[in-house]
């Protein structure tokens, strides 16, 4: 018989329990050490993201500055090579821990730490590649010529960004992409929805899922055609079209295609 998971994230190191009348206390306590400190200021046009389990963000904000919080030992090496900046988590420790009576187990994560990267609102970032292997990816704001953005067991969020080069790439987690310009992209999603509202494809956007589906909605583009191979697909609302000449295709082997 399996056991019953239920995993929570925690800020504390004491848990207790109420089963019944009893008021049971985890034994285990379980010591962190943790930061919350400025890894960086400098002024940077290129980004290199090399993450194992750390959560990134990327935002718009009034100067340059990279920040950590969380585990020590997850802090991640930061490296400047001439205006090209390198992030690099070398260390992985995992401060998971669990309970478990009979059939029922909960799971206590206390988090891999996140970085945020912030870069000015009139800053156009040259080139960013940026892996992110078990953790999720957030962009908010940012502008970029070249972007290779990839997770691997994470989610990624975009919101109110501009392309002019982007490359998405994912193997098990979701796509979303709002407010967002695209003159030209691609995105590959292995198991995981891929979704796109009130955005706009200036030239051409590719979107390719496996086992997902594709959502489309609110954003600005002159023909979109869409086809799957187990699934429903549902095109409608032409009002956001525009004749720009902009393309964007939608592809799923099981999942549907829905552009409103």
């Amino acid at each position: 018989m399996q056991s019953l998971k239920i995993k929570i994230k925690l800020n504390t190191n004491k848990i207790y329990f109420n089963e019944g009348m009893r008021i049971m206390f985890l034994k285990k306590k379980v010591e962190v050490s943790k930061v919350d400190k400025t890894l960086g200021t400098d002024v940077f046009k290129k980004l290199k993201v090399d993450f194992k389990s750390l959560d990134l963000d990327l935002n718009v904000g009034d100067h340059f500055e990279i920040h950590y919080a969380g585990p020590e030992d997850n802090e991640p090496e930061l490296e400047q090579n001439g205006d090209q900046l390198i992030l690099t988590q070398t260390n992985s420790e995992s401060h998971d821990f669990h309970w478990q009576k009979g059939v029922f187990r909960i799971e206590f994560s206390q988090g891999e730490g996140k970085v945020t990267v912030t870069v000015p609102q009139d800053v156009e970032l040259e080139e960013a590649e940026v892996k992110c292997k078990s953790g999720n990816l957030s962009v908010n704001g940012i502008d970029f010529k070249i972007a290779d953005l990839q997770t691997l067991s994470g989610n990624l969020q975009v919101d109110n960004s501009k392309f002019e080069e982007a490359s998405f790439l994912l193997v098990s987690g979701d796509l979303k992409v709002k407010e967002t310009e695209i003159t030209q992209g691609i995105a590959h999603l292995t198991s995981g929805d891929f979704t796109m509202k009130q955005s706009r494809v200036l030239k051409q956007m590719r979107v390719k899922t496996v086992s997902g589906d594709n959502w489309v909605k609110e954003t600005q583009v002159d023909r979109c055609e869409a086809q799957t191979v187990s699934g429903d697909v549902s095109i409608a609302n032409k009002k956001n079209y525009v004749d720009d000449g902009s393309e964007l295709f939608l592809s799923t082997v099981s999942g549907d295609n829905r552009v409103e």
